[in-house]
Order: C-alpha cells, then structure tokens, then sequence
C-alpha cells in the first residue's frame, strides 16, 4: 500500500496541521517520509561516542527531575547516563513499561553493581510520591519523560493548558507537582549530533524558588510552560526531530475543530481519500473529520 494513503500519514498530517497551520502542503510527504526514517526502532545499548561534557556540572550539583523528550535517540539516553555513572530512578506509565519492559530490565541488570538505582516508579502507584521522596533523599535523580501524556485522557483534572507552537496542548501536572511537592528542580534535557557524535545539552533549571512567593498552582503552569517552550525551541525548525506527531491525536490533549464545512472534493489539498470500516470517503486534514462523498 501507498504510505501516502494510509490513516498514518493522514493523521500525521492532521497533527502537524493542528499546531503548524502554515506549513506548506506541498512538503508534507518529503516531511513524514524524513520523520519515519528518524524514528525507526533503535537499540538501546549505543556504539556511537556521547559526549556528557555539557550536562555533568549542571547534574551534579544535587538529585533533580531530569526531563527527556521523544526526539529519536531518546531512548539510549538512560543507558548512556547509567554508563556515566549518574544514578536515577525512572518515573513512568505502567502501561508503557509493559511495551519497554525488555529495555530496562535489561539496563538494571547491566549495572546492577551500581547499587540502588535504576528503579521504575509507577505514576498509578499511591506511594510513588515517597518513591520519589526517597530516591531524591538517597542522591538518585528522578528521569521522566516530559512530553509523555499518554495518561491524560483518563486524568482531565490532572492537567494543564499550555503553549504549544501555534495552538496550545493539554499535559499532565505530574512533573511540576512532583517539582513542588520535592523541592526538587527540572532539567531539560536533550540530544544534538555533532560531528559523528552525540552530545547531551540541558536547558536552563526550572525551579520552584522562582516562584519563591506564588501559589502550587502558578508554579505548575510555570514550569509546564517552560518545558514545552524548551521542546517548541528544539523542533519549530525540524519537526521531524519529535516522534509525538504521529500518536498526537490519541492523547486527546488538545482541543479539535469540528465544526461542519461545505467541501469542493475537486479543489481542496487538504482532503486525502481514504476508508473507514468499508466506506469510501475523505478525511480532512484540517478539522479530523472523515467525509463520505455520496456524489
């Protein structure tokens, strides 16, 4: 089958769209076919050199909630940081450890000679809060996906509204919670290539002393903010680089524009010619609506 006539790319496009609406068309396929080459499935162990030279003083300062983002390598991160000796506990969705569970038992047995570290914390766990208390107490940072929604469509009062590109995206509170409730300052935290090498770069620390005299609730906007604008910085130019385009729409984290619209079949690029259990029709890049055409 065609990739270009898949729900995939379909979809695809409909989430650049949402949070691009200038994007030309016209370089949509050249775009997805540049993504899907960046995210095809890596190993977690790397032969590649990483170079940690920027990060080491900012992480060594004291325990923090280090941040990752699906940008394509992301995945060889903990390993990388493990092999470098920086000890961390990783903060995740049950659901998603099921599908990566073969990855991190493999990395706690590869350094199970580095004491107590390398636990997963469970973000349904109802003691994940002293877990993490614990594992910040014990000098081991907490890793966390920040762009992980992946629970928000069950926990609607657990999230936030921010600034996203040129629309906004509703996340989960539990980073900026966690932040607050520990004390505890964020690091951004992502990858760059370089001269056949990867490097590790970190943004500026987001803390809960900036906010010395605001509530819980403005720091977690704050601090939300701040991750999702360290995000936009690093994909508002290479959008392929984030792997969040093509699963978007599943998260129901933003809001969708349905409204009705009268459609020239003829004329309208954005509508791409597809099936939905056996109707032939056409699904609408711009509002996420499928169409059947009876004419």
């Amino acid at each position: 089958m065609d990739i270009f006539s898949t729900w995939h790319y379909a979809l695809f496009c409909a989430n650049i769209l949402h949070f691009n609406s200038e994007f030309p068309w016209q370089n949509m396929q050249k775009l997805y076919l540049k993504w899907v080459k960046h995210h095809e499935k890596k190993p977690i162990e790397t032969e590649t050199s990483w170079s940690l030279q920027g990060i080491k003083k900012m992480i060594s300062k004291q325990p923090s909630i280090i941040c990752l983002y699906h940008l394509g390598y992301h995945g060889q991160i903990p390993f990388v940081l493990a092999e470098n000796n920086i000890k961390f506990d990783v903060l995740m969705d049950r659901s998603v450890y099921e599908k990566q569970q073969e990855q991190f038992l493999f990395l706690k047995a590869k350094f199970k000679g580095q004491g107590d570290s390398y636990n997963i914390l469970f973000s349904d766990d109802i003691h994940v809060l002293l877990k993490a208390r614990s594992a910040i107490r014990e000098g081991r940072h907490l890793l966390i996906f920040a762009d992980g929604n992946s629970g928000v469509v069950t926990e609607k009062l657990n999230r936030a509204k921010v600034n996203f590109l040129n629309s906004e995206i509703k996340v989960r509170k539990g980073i900026a919670v966690l932040s607050y409730l520990l004390k505890t300052p964020i690091i951004p935290l992502i990858h760059r290539t370089a001269s056949g090498c990867f490097k590790l770069e970190a943004g500026d620390p987001i803390s809960p002393d900036a906010l010395l005299k605001g509530k819980r609730e403005d720091y977690i906007h704050y601090a939300l903010q701040r991750l999702y604008c360290f995000l936009e910085e690093q994909i508002s130019d290479k959008l392929y680089l984030w792997e969040g385009w093509g699963y978007l729409h599943e998260m129901k984290c933003f809001e969708i524009n349905d409204t009705c619209l009268d459609y020239n079949f003829d004329q309208s690029e954005f509508l791409l010619p597809l099936q939905l259990k056996g109707q032939s029709g056409y699904f609408d890049c711009k509002s996420y609506r499928f169409i059947i055409n009876y004419s």
